[in-house]
């Protein structure tokens, strides 16, 4: 390690120019420290208005150890001018993963509308203006714009169109749980396309949930069936418990009869009822016996007091 002190450059980093570099293994980190150390930095720096945009890996080594390195500036209007010549240059490494590079190509193609769509806006802010005489008549042609992207990467159209919306399932992921993105890009954890669009409905904490079950299960491979096994017990399972517990108190309490608030069979029609009559006589011993009978009725059924038929 050299003694001298040197007066390193203070550079700022930006999330989103990171994102689009895949990270190296730790073998590949250790042998570029190894080399920066005995040789120095000898590739610059890339930066845009002082932020890096490739080379965090070297400028970290380099600040660790005070190793002066050189800066490379590039030439850019826009931050989607950043973004397209960062994909470009990240797409001609050959250890891209399948998942990098078509997340790359999808967001190539988005920075590409971008630049046009901003070159179409300033045109037309200076279209009087004889500095800036060309407009482009198509500028949100995305047909047009998908077929450049596709003979630059040797893909067809329709291919270019899949890959975007795969990028934005993964910039909607990374906002939902980073490090559930970065292992899809990276090729630790494999996801068709299709249950990419089924992961990308599921709400925020559920998608964090995921990620801790896959990751305390070391599942390497997403699909339908893991994302039902992982959401079943913590919330699909709870509220489907939930529910069967109210219907099986429901239905105990629909079982108890409820008591009518009114008699259902009042005093006259204890008399006059012909159930009560059966084949009794309408003569003077058949009234009486139909009397007493009633009043052991009225007796049970308390319409007169004990007291008064002892009286009786």
């Amino acid at each position: 390690m050299n003694n001298v002190e040197w007066n390193l450059p203070k550079l700022e980093k930006d999330e989103e120019f990171m994102f689009l570099i895949q990270p190296c293994s730790e073998s590949a980190y250790t042998k570029l420290e190894e080399s920066i150390v005995d040789d120095g930095c000898l590739s610059p720096i890339t930066i845009w208005n002082g932020i890096i945009v490739d080379g965090h890996k070297r400028y970290d080594i380099c600040k660790i150890w005070g190793i002066p390195f050189n800066l490379k500036q590039i030439q850019a209007s826009t931050k989607a001018d950043v973004y397209y010549q960062i994909c470009s240059e990240q797409l001609k490494r050959e250890d891209l993963t399948r998942e990098m590079r078509k997340y790359l190509i999808g967001r190539s193609y988005q920075a590409e509308v971008k630049k046009n769509a901003n070159l179409y806006v300033r045109s037309n802010e200076m279209k009087d203006s004889k500095s800036h005489p060309f407009i482009p008549p198509k500028a949100y042609n995305k047909q047009e714009i998908s077929h450049k992207i596709g003979n630059t990467f040797h893909i067809a159209p329709g291919t270019v169109f899949k890959y975007e919306t795969y990028t934005k399932i993964i910039n909607s992921l990374r906002d939902k749980d980073l490090n559930l993105a970065e292992n899809i890009l990276s090729g630790k954890i494999r996801v068709s396309h299709e249950n990419m669009v089924e992961l990308n409905r599921l709400p925020s904490h559920e998608v964090k949930s995921l990620n801790q079950y896959i990751t305390e299960n070391g599942i390497a491979h997403i699909n339908y069936a893991v994302i039902r096994q992982s959401l079943k017990w913590k919330y699909t399972y709870t509220e489907k418990s939930e529910s069967r517990r109210r219907k099986q108190e429901s239905s105990k309490l629909a079982a108890i009869k409820k008591m009518p608030a009114y008699d259902p069979e009042p005093i006259y029609q204890v008399f006059l009822s012909p159930p009560h009559l059966g084949e009794v006589l309408l003569t003077e011993q058949g009234l009486i016996q139909i009397f007493q009978r009633h009043l052991k009725i009225l007796k049970r059924k308390h319409y007169i007091s004990l007291d008064y038929l002892s009286c009786r």
